[in-house]
């Protein structure tokens, strides 16, 4: 044994030192004599040594020094080469082609030479002369790559030449590689990289030919050889590293997915590669990283898991050198040092000289672009989304990986790729700035790089952004957030750095500008998360929130007092700055604008943190010379420091605003500055000037009334002249001195006064009607007044307060005074004004060229309708500032009100000037972003001018005036509908438009004193009908519109006679009821429904015959009634008559009103019996739906009544039948009654003798269906022969067939009627399972069938990879029924089972062109299940079509896992196996899925390309097993699974679609029988712990695995024996020991020994551990045995229990991992415990107690073993017996628990709770329920977690309860108990619940209560309280329970109607069942609550149905 390591050592020896091998000679070697040849030797020995050893027997007789000197010619005649090629001595020859290349190749291929001609040529010329194979090697490379590079019509020839020469010499590529010379190792390694270019098919032979992936050849071919480089006559000249490097790639760029996984499995092959590009040159690497981004990374089919294992942290290591990329010179170099020079290391100054920059550059560039793939994205890199997977997946390479990147700030792509990472991967954002936080210590990398280590600790810190944690901020406690933002904006070593070395003091000022900048970045992301938690605690708004956010602020802003610089500290640092201002370099201002912005931040959101607002206020007065602009009269440009003043009067305004009063010293130079920087600044600084300047007039209080005329004054300053403007500021700093001084304000005087009006607003106010105090007054300011009284105003003051008067004229509600004011100043002016009021014609006056403001004149005229330009034209060039667009807004709207006033409002006007506005405030609405509005506080420009518009300007007139009826007002009607069609979509239009929406309800109240007018003038006022439409009214409004039609209409009010009409009445009574309906609000309003009543009544009394039609109103009604169906009630016999009116029409809202009404209204049950008469049932539309209802109602009906309305109707749904395209409507709809019909009225004989027809229908419809159904059942159950009834079913499914051909021909048959159709030939199937005569042949034998299977595999068997799913499963059902066709046909008929139809059938499916595309994707799950069981039947019933050559089509098909399709491919396997046993083992073991694709060539159809059939490895198998799923595998192990896979196989159930609005799903299907009222369960079902089939739908199938493994380690098998522990496959051999199938114990016991056996004849270094741990469990398992046999009814092997099986195979998958921190411990228990106890926790109080520091490592790990380890009764009476689950109940909250160790304890009950059979050990001995109600006192409103676990604990127990109900006399007890906890648990829900934890919990809170009195446990505030949760889930859909809630739900719709409601809103399943199971409960509650009888609490629900 040794010798032969010694041996194996030696020659690893030799080959690595291969690289001081320098032998090679010139490409044409020279003869050495003897004198030289000894010098030689002389020289270096050792080398010549190293290469005589290396000398293989095949070249020990060439040396290539023997060569002689050629001197060859500059040209070779082609035509003689060729001849010469042919002969046997062509060296010399080839010598001289090879010499001339590569010129000469391309004259070889034109001379018609082959390249076939040169691969066997090798045969001419001794194979084991290595120097002559490489040369024939050589040059058929060259001809490879000429045809690939230029002559590609050659390809063929090339392909066959590469065939040929693999097929035949491919010792002579073994030859070179194993050449001492590096030329031969490159000459092969390119001859096949250029085979696999050529024909990329070839590389899986290449790689199975030659083994060059190994870790020999990989470290030989991958390593950097000085002796090598030493040899090249140019740095890019070929290395044999390069040259393996193409080689690999060449398999990548191939794109053939199985080899490159298999290249990415080698990982020492990527870790050589990776390592060693540092040293590569430039094009090398950039190739490298190019390729593989491209086929490796943005490669969908190479899964993110491998990517994670190729990529892992070592290579990304690798990868992040490459940043520093050093090249060849650098390596050789070092050689060089190396080798003996003087200096003991390569300087880096020297390596820098080295280095080409520029190919640097370019190696960065690359590197960066293949590092941002690899790491930030989640669609082809690693990255993982955190938001999504929050605590769930980790992205741990990334985190590693960043604080190992040398010098990060060094290089902008470092910085860069590092952002981008933590912008990817926020959860690493807290760790990360941790780690970097002292990277600012100065003496950790010198002050040299202190600006650029603070610059990038900047770039972090700024790069945490609030947004990107979305998800995660939703999910995390206010306790998490506190550290979050300790950690990332306010690092604590960073803070202690600034403040212990003093950097803010530091003397130079580089140090000091950025440190204050560091703190200033790290205080704004501070404020930016504050205010995103502040807004989320806002929208949860729950309880607690408001003091949990106050104690977090607390807790941060300790932190900040204790840690942050503070104030002084920073105006310190500013004032050194100051001091050394004149010095070089120091820029103060930029010190002053940085130290302004950190003390702006920190006034603003911390005004505790300011401590001495004094010192700040005097600091800031004091540098004020520093920032201000000069007062010099240039004001043409203003000052850059403007910025600077405007930050420092920003922090006065929050200090001390007082300070900034007009009466001050420093408000005039402020004033002054900051209106030049309004004036003349930037975009940017004029806008920030404005908003300064506004909140200073803002704060002189003189403009409280209105704000806006703060713009006024404003606006006109930008376009006055400078002198003026100088002057105004004068002026306004003077007078705004005065401010509280009196002024009288002038008295107005109204000329023209509307006595009329006046009387009648009187009189309305006396009614109660007037809306004055809602109307909002405009006061004008005391500015005006103070400057016309105290300003002697000059020519440049004049003409500014000429334009300012205008503007007010303009703005103010009443313009007189404005007039009247400005009169005492400006005469002309003011003449124009009043001219303006008094006749109209202001807009053609030159009164507009008193204004400054631009185009003013153009506006005015735009409305006018000689005007034809378009709002963007005369906007054109014009800036956008919202001010100005304000401005316009007004002077149109002060248009629209004179014109409408004057008379001469045209419609043309109403239309320009409603256009203007909306476009107005769309450019308004543009000029701020989203984000600046959120941030703006108050209100921002649009709500003001919603708020001037609708609530101050329009607001001033009356609701009389709008109601009048000329021309103007009906236009300005219609101006008002424009503009508010598009301000109702602004954010705030409803807040500011409330007051106006009661002026327009008071409007309608005001029209109903005098009716007759108003409906005279209807048609006029259904304008302003339109209006209300448009304003969307609350309910509020509607219900004071409804009191309005209770109080003051009358039946007469709503028509008129003459000419008969509608009046505006009856429109406006629609449109209310209408908008109620819209928004889905039940209202109270008794006294208007009483009204209505009557008034519906005396409509079909009084309305003329022409108007007898009230289908608008019936439809507002019926829409009204749905939402507020507590008063259904009211609706009399006397109304329900009025449907039954002779001489009134039906129409479908008539009906559909009357049937509504009958439905939901139980006391209109007999109402119907005296309207059943012939004159009435021939208005069949009406009377057809009231029957059903009848029938639902069990209404009692005579015999000849009951035929009467069958022959009645009979005709009706026969033609439905035969003609369902001509079918009528109702018979379409209503198809309950229509089988009543058949099932109570038609004979028996009619049945018989429609069964035995022959229809030939012109379509399938499901109501078609269904009367079908009907009439054959009758047929059926009528007493009659056997043969008659076998008869009847095959003649209905010979029907069925045929109309699904039928339907299938035109392709009109449905997904849903292709439902019915199966389901309805399953129950027909069922039945048909009791007759003794079944005579299938006559199907079979029948053209049709034959049609049907043809359609059905051509329609079924379509791929559309853009289809929609639904296709798919219309393909999928298509092919199940086919399936379940032919599985009925064929079961014990033995004339059928000998047919060769379904042989034909069997066939025809695998010959089908789609079926390779279909069984081989992962995308058409259901269609590929369908399928493969298709097959599996067929062949069951008739094995004579099954084939060999099928097999492998088969496994490409398999995935191994216990998914539908694959469990039916197993199950077919199975049956190869039985029937062709010689034939299959051919295929043994077996590979599958996309492996056994491509081992066995399916995808090739040429024979040629399948070089060889190889049989399958044991290396292959294992490397089909991937880990992570035989982990999952373990966890989840399916112990119900049985050996045999022809057992357990998925039932084919055929849905009833008529009964699936509502679904139960994501539960187990034990779940789902319990909802659907099954109370008989098997005993699996009692005992097991079943999951949802999803979870093991991604579990390996141990049917396979077992077996697999069993042969994969029979005697003579060769796989290493650890490749099991490794790969997971050891472990589910472990864990099938626990299975409850005697065969599959067996065979996972024969695994188990043959793998000791195996093991045990192999070595390794593991062995004696193995073999002592192997003997421990085989000592334990007898022991379990002879425990098991002491009882004597056992018999047979026992069922290990699963928590130690799973133990042991845990901890042999950790022997494999020495790092693994459990690893010591479990190996010491293996090999000190003599003896393994099967019958308890194995070391669980070693772990759980563990003293270790690792021990909270120790417990999660013995409790997840625990928690997956309970799969039946037997696996929890373990834990009772061993009272673990009382310890653990006791050690939940403890103080030694976590949060994940209470979960993982709630978990554990969760699934011990779902084993049925163990509930009642549970409650009575355990004692959960007590445990549970002590949890939930415990809980507080943050653990979600925990709330979410104790739901699903009492949603899984209550299940258990139901199915073991027989077992408990006190099983309603149990059920209140449970119902208490969950009532307790209510208050602490929240929308931070998932949904299906919520829907879980409402549906278990309204099965539990069964009794009054727990209705009443549950107050009506707490309801209301979940009604708040569940709206935040379900939004509008909880309206309806609102309305039961409030109302009771004693008429609501039924269930099936509301689960229809649901089905059509395409809710998700657990929406369906939250508000289904929360609307059952409400509907009883509000029984109870409302006291009424016990009658109405037999509501029916859900569960009455399932029942």
């Amino acid at each position: 044994m040794a010798v032969g390591v010694n041996k194996r050592k030696r020659k690893h020896e030799n080959i690595s030192n291969a690289e001081n091998d320098n032998c090679e000679a010139d490409h044409v070697p020279k003869k050495k004599s003897k004198h030289s040849f000894k010098t030689h030797k002389d020289k270096d020995d050792h080398n010549f040594k190293e290469e005589t050893n290396e000398t293989s027997p095949n070249t020990k007789n060439i040396d290539p020094a023997e060569e002689e000197e050629i001197k060859f010619k500059k040209k070779l005649k082609m035509s003689s080469f060729r001849i010469k090629l042919r002969g046997d001595n062509f060296v010399t020859e080839l010598r001289h082609f090879l010499h001339l290349a590569p010129e000469i190749v391309p004259k070889y291929l034109e001379g018609s030479g082959k390249p076939l001609e040169m691969a066997q040529a090798i045969e001419r010329v001794d194979r084991s002369n290595v120097l002559h194979v490489g040369f024939v090697c050589e040059a058929l490379h060259l001809i490879l790559m000429e045809i690939l590079g230029n002559q590609r019509q050659h390809l063929e020839s090339a392909v066959h030449a590469c065939r040929y020469f693999l097929k035949t010499h491919s010792t002579c590529i073994e030859l070179l590689l194993k050449s001492p010379q590096f030329k031969h190792r490159r000459v092969a390694l390119k001859l096949l990289t250029a085979i696999v270019c050529a024909e990329p098919k070839l590389g899986r032979h290449i790689l199975t030919s030659f083994d060059v992936l190994n870790n020999v050849y990989v470290d030989q071919f991958l390593s950097h050889l000085h002796t090598e480089l030493k040899q090249q006559e140019d740095e890019n000249s070929d290395t044999v590293r390069k040259c393996f490097i193409h080689f690999v790639l060449a398999f990548l760029v191939d794109g053939n997915i199985l080899l490159i996984r298999d290249i990415l499995c080698k990982r020492h092959l990527i870790k050589c590669l990776i390592s060693g590009l540092l040293y590569d040159d430039a094009t090398t690497v950039c190739m490298v990283l190019t390729t593989m981004k491209q086929f490796v990374l943005e490669c969908l089919e190479i899964s993110k898991t491998t990517k994670i294992h190729v990529f892992d942290l070592n290579c990304c290591k690798s990868l992040v050198k490459l940043y520093d990329w050093y090249g060849p010179k650098v390596l050789a170099a070092k050689g060089n040092v190396i080798k003996g020079a003087k200096q003991p290391k390569l300087l880096h100054s020297d390596i820098e000289k080295l280095i080409n920059v520029n190919e640097r550059e370019i190696v960065e560039k690359a590197i960066h672009d293949f590092m941002l793939v690899l790491l930030t994205s989640r669609k082809y890199g690693i990255s993982f989304d955190s938001r999504k997977y929050f605590q769930q997946k980790r992205n741990t390479i990334q985190g590693q990986l960043m604080p190992a990147i040398h010098y990060p700030w060094s290089s902008a792509l470092k910085s860069e790729l590092i952002i981008k990472i933590l912008q990817s991967c926020p959860d690493l954002y807290r760790h990360t700035v941790r780690n970097f936080s002292g990277i600012i210590n100065p003496l950790r990398y010198g002050r040299k790089f202190y600006k650029s280590v603070v610059e990038f600790l900047i770039k972090i810190i700024d790069a945490c952004n609030p947004s990107l944690l979305n998800m995660d901020v939703g999910k995390t406690t206010l306790t998490d957030l506190t550290h979050w933002i300790k950690d990332i904006c306010l690092p604590m070593e960073t803070l202690v750095h600034i403040k212990g070395s003093k950097l803010l003091y530091e003397e130079k000022f580089e140090a000091r500008l950025i440190t204050n900048r560091l703190l200033l970045t790290m205080f704004v992301q501070y404020t930016n998360w504050i205010r995103a938690i502040g807004e989320r605690e806002t929208k949860v708004n729950r309880s607690g929130s408001v003091s949990a956010l106050r104690k977090f602020k607390f807790d941060i802003l300790n932190h900040l007092l204790l840690h942050f610089p503070t104030v002084e500290d920073i105006l310190t640092s500013l004032n050194i700055s100051i001091e050394q201002q004149h010095e070089d370099g120091v820029d103060v201002l930029s010190h002053l604008d940085t130290t302004l912005d950190l003390v702006l931040a920190i006034c603003q959101d911390n005004r505790t943190f300011v401590n001495k607002t004094s010192i700040i206020l005097d600091y800031l007065e004091l540098l004020r010379p520093l920032y201000t602009g000069s007062d010099d009269d240039n004001v043409n440009h203003v000052d850059s420091n403007i910025q600077l003043e405007m930050k420092a009067i920003k922090t006065i305004l929050i200090l001390s605003p007082k300070d900034l009063e007009p009466q001050k010293e420093r408000f005039a130079s402020i004033m002054q500055s900051f209106i030049k920087a309004f004036v003349y600044g930037s975009q940017q600084v004029s806008c920030e000037a404005g908003n300064l300047l506004r909140n200073i007039f803002r704060n002189t209080g003189i403009f409280h009334a209105g704000e806006l005329e703060i713009d006024l004054w404003l606006e006109p300053l930008k376009y006055c002249a400078a002198e003026t403007i100088h002057v105004v500021s004068q002026v306004f700093t003077e007078v705004l001195k005065v401010t509280k001084a009196n002024v009288e304000m002038p008295k107005v005087t109204q000329t023209i006064t509307n006595i009329e009006n006046l009387e009648q607003l009187f009189k309305n106010i006396e009614a109660g009607l007037s809306v004055q105090s809602y109307v909002e007054t405009l006061v004008l300011s005391k500015l005006m007044h103070l400057i016309c009284k105290g300003v002697e105003i000059e020519k440049p003051l004049g003409n500014y307060l000429e334009s300012v008067f205008l503007l007010l004229f303009l703005y103010h509600t009443n313009p007189l005074e404005v007039a009247t004011l400005c009169e005492t100043q400006f005469v002309v002016l003011a003449k124009h004004m009043k001219r303006i009021l008094r006749e109209g014609k202001a807009f053609k006056l030159d009164i507009f060229k008193c204004s400054v403001i631009p185009k003013m004149s153009d506006v005015s005229a735009y409305i006018h309708e000689e005007s034809s330009s378009t709002f963007e034209n005369l906007m054109a060039d014009q800036p956008n500032d919202e001010h100005l667009f304000m401005i316009y807004v007004q002077v149109i709207i002060f248009q629209v009100l004179q014109l409408r006033e004057k008379q001469t409002f045209s419609s043309g006007q109403a239309e320009k000037a409603a256009e203007f506005i909306t476009k107005a405030l769309k450019s308004i609405e543009s000029y701020m972003s989203p984000d600046e509005r959120k941030r703006a506080e108050g209100e921002i420009l649009t709500d003001k001018l919603l708020k001037y518009i609708y609530g101050v300007r329009l607001n001033q007139m009356s609701g009389q005036d709008l109601l009048e009826t000329f021309e103007s007002n009906i236009n300005y009607i219609r101006f008002l509908k424009q503009m508010t069609d598009y301000c109702k979509n602004l954010v705030n239009f409803h807040t500011y438009t409330r007051n106006y929406k009661s002026k327009l309800i008071n409007a309608v109240a005001i029209s109903m004193r005098c009716k007759d007018l108003s409906k005279v003038n209807t048609n006029r006022l259904k304008d302003f009908l339109e209006l209300l439409k448009v304003f969307e009214l609350d309910q509020k409004h509607c219900i004071d519109l409804l009191n309005l039609f209770a109080e003051n209409i009358n039946c007469e009010d709503l028509f008129m006679r003459e000419p008969p009409s509608f009046t505006i009445y009856y429109f406006l009574l629609a449109f209310t009821l209408e908008r109620l309906a819209e928004l889905q609000q039940a209202v109270e309003c008794k006294e208007f429904i009483k009204k209505f009543v009557q008034i519906y009544q005396e409509l079909h009394e009084k309305l003329p015959q022409d108007l007898r039609n009230l289908e608008q109103l019936e439809i507002a009604f019926y829409r009204f009634l749905l939402i507020n169906h507590h008063y259904l009630k009211n609706m009399d016999e006397k109304l329900f008559g009025c449907f039954f009116t002779t001489e009134w029409n039906t129409n479908k809202p008539r009906i559909k009103l009357a049937r509504l009404i009958y439905q939901r209204n139980d006391l209109l049950k007999g109402c119907l019996l005296p309207y059943l008469t012939l004159q009435q049932l021939e208005r069949k539309e009406l009377m057809y739906p009231l029957l059903e209802e009848a029938m639902a109602k069990n209404l009692t009906l005579d015999s000849k009544i009951l035929q009467k309305v069958y022959l009645t109707f009979k005709a009706g749904f026969m033609r439905a039948i035969e003609k369902p395209s001509k079918a009528a409507q109702i018979y379409k709809e209503h198809v309950g009654i229509s089988k009543k019909l058949i099932e109570s009225g038609m004979p028996a004989t009619e049945c018989r003798d429609f069964c035995r027809k022959q229809f030939k229908f012109d379509g399938v419809e499901s109501y078609q269906l269904q009367l079908i159904d009907s009439i054959y059942t009758k047929a059926f159950k009528t007493p009659s022969e056997p043969p008659e009834q076998s008869a009847i079913v095959v003649n209905f499914i010979s029907l069925m067939i045929s109309m699904s051909l039928g339907a299938l021909k035109v392709q009109n048959l449905t997904y849903e009627k292709l439902q019915l159709i199966g389901f309805l030939l399953q129950k027909w199937i069922s039945v048909s399972q009791e007759l003794t005569a079944k005579d299938s042949n006559k199907i079979v034998k029948s053209t049709q069938w034959q049609q049907f299977c043809k359609i059905c595999l051509k329609q079924g068997m379509e791929i559309n990879e853009t289809e929609p799913s639904d296709n798919e499963l219309f393909k999928a059902s298509l092919l199940q029924l086919l399936s379940c066709l032919c599985d009925y046909l064929m079961k014990d008929d033995q004339k059928v089972l000998n047919s060769i139809e379904f042989s034909q059938l069997f066939s025809m499916i695998f010959e089908h062109s789609k079926f390779q595309t279909i069984i081989s994707s992962s995308i058409n799950g259901e269609q590929k299940a369908a399928t493969l069981q298709l097959l599996y039947v067929l062949a069951k019933e008739c094995p004579a079509g099954l084939d060999a050559h099928q097999v492998p089509l088969i496994l490409s098909a398999y995935h191994a896992r216990l998914s539908k399709s694959d469990r039916f491919a197993l199950a077919l396997l199975n049956l190869y196996e039985i029937q062709l046993p010689q034939e299959i083992q051919q295929f043994k073991p077996f590979v599958w899925g996309e492996t056994a694709s491509t081992f066995y060539a399916l995808n090739e159809k040429d024979d040629h390309l399948k070089l060889q059939q190889a049989e399958t490895t044991m290396s292959q198998i294992m490397s089909l097993i991937d880990p992570q799923i035989c982990e999952y595998t373990l966890e989840n192990f399916p112990i119900w699974r049985k050996l045999n896979p022809l057992q357990q196989l998925p039932e084919l159930i055929f849905e009833n679609p008529l009964n699936r609005l509502w679904c139960f799903e994501g539960g187990t299907h034990v779940e789902k029988k319990i909802e659907t009222g099954d109370v008989e369960f098997s005993a699996s079902e009692l005992s097991l712990c079943f999951k949802r089939n999803e979870i093991y739908n991604q579990c390996y199938d141990p049917a396979f695995m077992i077996p697999l493994m069993a042969l994969c380690f029979a005697p003579g098998s060769s796989a290493h024996p650890a490749r099991p522990v490794q790969n997971g496959l050891l472990a589910l051999s472990f864990a099938a020991l626990s299975s409850q199938d005697r065969e599959m114990r067996l065979a996972a016991g024969c695994v188990q020994l043959r793998y000791r056996s195996h093991f045990e004849q192999s070595k390794f270094f593991e062995k004696p551990f193995w073999i002592q741990a192997y003997e421990n469990l085989q000592s334990g398992l007898d022991e379990l045995r002879s425990a098991w046999l002491t009882n004597k009814t056992n018999r047979g092997t026992p069922r290990v229990p699963y928590i130690p099986t799973l133990f042991v195979a845990k901890t042999f998958n950790i022997t494999t991992e020495p790092t693994h921190r459990l690893y010591k411990q479990l190996t010491m228990y293996l090999r000190l415990k003599q003896s393994f106890n099967f019958q308890c926790i194995p070391e669980f109080n070693v772990l759980f107690y563990s003293s270790e520091v690792e021990h909270q490592e120790y417990r999660r790990f013995i409790l997840e073993i625990i928690v997956h380890g309970v799969k039946c009764n037997s696996d929890l009476f373990l834990l009772i017996s061993t009272n673990t689950l009382k310890v653990l109940m006791a050690f939940y909250n403890a103080p030694m628990s976590t949060l994940d160790l209470n979960l993982l304890i709630l978990v554990l009950f969760s699934t011990c709770a779902k084993i049925p059979s163990a509930c009642k050990l549970l409650i009575e001995n355990v004692g959960l329920l007590p445990w549970l109600s002590t949890i939930v006192q415990s809980i507080e409103f943050h653990q979600f977690d925990v709330i979410e676990g104790v739901i699903c604990i009492l949603n899984n127990l209550w299940y258990s309860l139901k199915v073991q109900q027989r077992e408990f006399h006190n099983f309603l007890y149990l059920q209140k108990e449970i119902h208490k906890i969950i009532i307790q648990l209510l208050p602490f829900l929240s929308s931070r619940i998932s949904l299906s934890r919520f829907a879980k919990l409402m549906n278990i809170m309204g099965k539990t209560a069964n009794e009054k009195d727990q209705y009443l446990t549950l107050s009506t505030k707490d309801l209301q309280q979940l009604l708040v949760c569940a709206e935040k889930y379900f939004d509008k859909l909880v309206l309806p329970l609102v309305a039961i809630f409030t109302f009771g739900g004693q008429e609501c719709s039924k269930v099936q109607e509301y689960d229809k409601e649901l089905f059509d809103s395409q809710v998700d399943s657990d929406t369906c069942l939250a508000l289904r199971s929360l609307r059952d409960y409400l509907i009883h509650w509000s029984s109870v609550s409302l006291d009424r009888t016990e009658t109405d609490l037999s509501i029916q629900t859900r569960a009455d149905i399932n029942t």
